[in-house]
C-alpha cells in the first residue's frame, strides 16, 4: 500500500466514447442519504426521535474543457438526449498515481448532459477559451485500483 496521498492533477474522463477526453477540471458529485425522521406520540420530549436511511441523492458532475474547432461531441450529445432517452451514457473519471497508472475511478451510470456553460470572451487577456458542463447522474460507484 502506499504511503503517499493521492494527488488530483493527473485524470482521465471517458464518456463511452472510444478515446479519453483531455479536460482541465472535473467535480466528483457528493453522494448524500436523506434522513427520515419519525417520532411517535409516546416518546417523552426529552427522548430522541427515530431516524433511518432514505433515498439516495447525488449533486451534479461537472467539469471544464478546452473548447477546440470542429469538436461537438458535447453538444451534440446534449441535442440527443433531448429527444432519445436511451442516449444517457456511463462516465468514467480515473484518477492516475505519480507512475500514471490508474488508482481510482468514479463510474457514473445513466449521466447526461443537463447544461452547457457558454465560454467568456476578453479582449484584454490571452486566456484559452474553456466551456463549463453540467450532467446529471443516475448513481455513482467508486473504486480504489
Amino acid at each position: 500500500m502506499s504511503q503517499y496521498i493521492n494527488s488530483t492533477h493527473r485524470f482521465l474522463l471517458n464518456i463511452g466514447e472510444p478515446n479519453d477526453i483531455a479536460v482541465q477540471e472535473v467535480t466528483i458529485p457528493s453522494n448524500e442519504v436523506e434522513v427520515i425522521t419519525y417520532i411517535t406520540g409516546n416518546v417523552p420530549d426529552s427522548g430522541a426521535p427515530a431516524t433511518s436511511p432514505g433515498r439516495q441523492k447525488f449533486s451534479q458532475l461537472t467539469f471544464k474543457k478546452g473548447a477546440f474547432k470542429n469538436d461537438t461531441t458535447f453538444f451534440d450529445w446534449a441535442n440527443a438526449v433531448r429527444t432519445d432517452p436511451t442516449a444517457k451514457r456511463t462516465i468514467i473519471v480515473t484518477l492516475l498515481d505519480e507512475q500514471g497508472q490508474p488508482a481510482m475511478t468514479w463510474t457514473f451510470p445513466e449521466a447526461w448532459p443537463s447544461k452547457i456553460s457558454g465560454v467568456s470572451l476578453n479582449a484584454a487577456t490571452s486566456a484559452a477559451m474553456v466551456e463549463d458542463f453540467t450532467f446529471e447522474v443516475g448513481g455513482m460507484i467508486t473504486q480504489y485500483i
